[in-house]
């Protein structure tokens, strides 16, 4: 009984956010939506981002219809129904959301791993010996790779053109800067607005990792989202672009992430405009391998610099826009923690002595945060992402701990039905 309670709620829970992400109306994404074929299947400049969430959309819903005891077959059809039924409402009347091929695809892979993760449910929390170390050593493999993409993904990115600057121009769904733009350069190079010359190329040292942008503007009124000021793009996606978002400059550094269809490399820099209209404001962004600097001439001068990290990847999925700010060590430090927890738990529950368990943990640890950032060319990671990657399997551990009386203690037909499927 409480087996089913809780599997509605997740169920219905699950289909209220659906139904929530995808049908509430973005008419300042209409063009952009508009040019988006139907049959694409990694659509838009972000279109790897979309993938992976569409996928993740899905699960909890199927995960909670599984596990309250429908059929497998017939949560998968309920998945692909609500997905084809989802994507026509967008076409049909929902104003500013994409109806593609491959969101119903990706929806129905989230649903059928949704099933098939409710019919393992007592395998990943009550696992065997021999299991949790297969667990262990495969969720380990995860996140040395989910690291390694992470790494490529944040590396410096010089294509060829042709190249177009905007000004001051609305980058859609983003309106645009309110100001002026009135001067601009890359390098040494100037930056005049519209279609660059077909013999130019980006600074030499950009294919190295090192960008300078300089912009002067004229300033405009503070607003709630983005408003892009220079955007310098090719064919089909932005290289680089810097943006006011309220009193904050954003710098969208040029990363291996664009070609990858994933969120841009984002950086902002706090209190970098002031509240009043017209005035005169100098702003620079730097990159130099992986240490992005963003400065700012208003009140005497502001800047902040900030060194990337592999750990940074999770910002490349996020569904909304976002650039790193002083939160950025902390937010980092959470998604390590609770990628770290799971590897906690199964070492603690695979029945191996505690110093070999800790030994490979630590040795996964050592490996994703220390040699894998060096032999990708970047400096050593802050401080607290080995903080949180040993608290969090520190909380693994001491839940397998905890977890461990439940087959002697608890196990009773009340608490199997609980776990079955």
């Amino acid at each position: 009984m409480i087996q089913r309670r809780v599997a509605s709620l997740i169920a219905v829970g699950g289909l209220v956010f659906i139904l929530v992400a995808t049908l509430i109306p973005a008419p300042e994404r209409a063009l952009a939506v508009a040019a988006t074929p139907f049959l694409c299947l990694v659509c838009g400049e972000q279109g790897s981002v979309d993938v992976v969430l569409n996928v993740l959309l899905f699960i909890p819903f199927a995960l909670g219809l599984r596990w309250s005891g429908v059929g497998i077959r017939r949560v998968i059809l309920a998945s692909v129904l609500l997905s084809m039924l989802v994507e026509f409402l967008q076409y049909s009347v929902v104003i500013g959301r994409d109806s593609s091929l491959s969101d119903i695809l990706t929806n129905s892979l989230g649903g059928a791993l949704g099933a098939m993760l409710a019919d393992h449910l007592e395998t990943l929390f009550r696992p065997s010996p021999p299991t949790a170390r297969r667990l262990a050593i495969a969720w380990a493999a995860a996140w040395i790779g989910v690291m390694a993409v992470s790494a490529l993904a944040l590396r410096p990115w010089a294509p060829a053109g042709p190249y177009l600057v905007r000004w001051a121009q609305a980058r859609p769904p983003h309106p645009p800067f309110g100001g002026k733009v009135t001067a601009a350069s890359l390098g040494s190079a100037p930056l005049s607005r519209g279609r660059l010359p077909a013999g130019f190329a980006l600074p030499p040292p950009m294919r190295a990792g090192t960008t300078r942008l300089r912009v002067s503007v004229l300033t405009g009124k503070p607003a709630p989202d983005w408003r892009p000021i220079l955007i310098l793009s090719r064919p089909g996606s932005a290289v680089l672009g810097l943006s006011q978002w309220g009193h904050d400059l954003v710098f969208e550094a040029p990363s291996l992430a664009t070609p990858m269809k994933l969120r841009p490399v984002a950086v902002r820099l706090g209190d970098a405009f002031p509240t009043d209209s017209g005035m005169p404001l100098d702003l620079a962004a730097e990159v130099e391998r992986q240490t992005v600097r963003l400065g700012s001439s208003y009140d005497g001068g502001r800047s902040w610099t900030l060194t990337l990290s592999p750990s940074f990847g999770w910002s490349l999925l996020v569904p909304f826009d976002h650039a790193f700010g002083p939160e950025v060590h902390l937010l980092t430090g959470l998604w390590l923690a609770g990628f770290m927890l799971p590897l906690g738990f199964w070492w603690g529950r695979a029945g191996v002595p505690v110093g070999s368990a800790i030994a490979s943990i630590a040795g996964v640890v050592v490996l994703g945060l220390g040699v894998l950032p060096r032999l990708a060319g970047y400096t050593p990671v802050h401080w607290s992402e080995w903080a949180a990657s040993a608290l969090g399997a520190a909380l693994g551990w001491a839940g397998s701990r905890r977890a461990a009386y439940l087959p002697n203690r608890c196990d009773s037909p009340s608490i199997g039905a609980f776990f079955s499927s």
